[in-house]
C-alpha cells in the first residue's frame, strides 16, 4: 500500500523577521482544503501534519521521522538566500532552516518554498531585512464535482512518477514574494488556480497534472498578467522526467 504525508510548515513571523504575515494562516487553510479535495487527490486528514510557528527542533524531528513513499513539504513564511551558498533559508520560530533540511527519507519528494529569496548572509545580522507585500484578488475556485476514486487515481499517478526531489520556489533568487493577509500567498493562489482549472467540470481532458507542469503554468500566468515582479521557479533531481501529481481532472471517461 502506498504511503504519503504532507507537512505544512507555516510561520507568521520567525527568527529575525519582525513583520507579521497574516496570509500564512490563510495558506494553511488553502492547502488543507485543496489536499482534502478530489482535485487535490483526496488525502486523508491523518496524512496531513500542520507545524504552525514551531521551533527548529520540532520541525526537524517531524521531517527526519518521515518514512513514507511520498512526502509533500510546504513552507510558508519569511525567508532569504544565503549569499555564500545560494541556499534558501526559512525563518522559523528560533532560527533558520535551509532548504536541504526539508528533505525527508522518501524516494519521491515535493518541496514548495513560498518565501522571499533576497540575498542575505548567515554570518551577519539580518534583523533589518525587509519583505515586500502586495494585495491580490480573491481566488476563484472551479465548480466542484466528485471525482470517481480520486484517492486511488492520485496514488496510481504517484507510482508512475520518477524518484527524486522536486523543489518549487515562489520567486527567483534576489526577489520577494507577495503575501495577502486575506487570501494567502500569490504563488499558492496561482498554483490552485491552475489546478482547479485543470479539474473543472467542463475540462475535456482526463488524467492528472504533475507539480512541475502546474508550477510552469502558474509562472506563465503571473508573467502574462503582470501580477507582480516575482517569477516562480523550480529545480529537481537530475533525470526526473515525470514529477509527482498535483491535480486530477474532474471528468471521468
Amino acid at each position: 500500500m502506498l504511503s504519503k504525508k504532507a507537512i505544512i510548515i507555516a510561520n507568521n513571523t520567525g527568527y529575525h523577521a519582525p513583520t507579521y504575515l497574516g496570509g500564512v494562516t490563510e495558506d494553511i487553510k488553502n492547502y488543507c482544503r485543496y489536499l482534502l479535495s478530489d482535485i487535490g487527490g483526496s488525502w486523508d486528514e491523518n496524512e496531513i501534519e500542520i507545524l504552525h510557528n514551531k521551533t527548529k527542533a520540532e520541525i526537524k524531528s517531524e521531517i527526519n521521522g518521515t518514512f513514507v513513499d511520498y512526502s509533500f513539504i510546504i513552507y510558508s513564511g519569511h525567508g532569504f538566500v544565503d549569499r555564500e551558498t545560494n541556499l534558501t533559508y526559512m525563518c522559523v520560530k528560533d532560527g533558520f532552516l535551509s532548504e536541504t533540511e526539508l528533505n525527508t527519507n522518501s524516494n519521491r519528494q515535493t518541496n514548495i518554498l513560498d518565501c522571499c529569496r533576497t540575498k542575505e548572509s548567515l554570518t551577519e545580522s539580518i534583523s533589518g531585512f525587509s519583505e515586500h507585500f502586495e494585495k491580490g484578488g480573491p481566488v476563484r475556485l472551479a465548480k466542484r464535482r466528485i471525482i470517481y476514486n480520486a484517492k486511488n487515481r492520485f496514488n496510481n499517478a504517484l507510482l508512475k512518477s520518477d524518484y527524486g526531489i522536486f523543489r518549487g520556489y515562489a520567486c527567483l533568487i534576489g526577489q520577494t514574494s507577495s503575501d495577502n493577509p486575506n487570501n494567502g500567498g500569490l504563488f499558492l493562489n496561482e498554483l490552485l488556480k491552475v489546478a482547479n482549472n485543470f479539474g473543472k467540470v467542463d475540462n475535456p481532458l482526463y488524467g492528472w497534472m504533475s507539480i512541475k507542469s502546474v508550477v510552469i503554468k502558474a509562472t506563465n500566468s503571473i508573467k502574462k498578467n503582470r501580477l507582480t515582479t516575482q517569477v516562480p521557479t523550480y529545480k529537481h533531481t537530475a533525470g526526473m522526467t515525470l514529477t509527482a501529481p498535483f491535480a486530477l481532472t474532474n471528468w471521468v471517461p
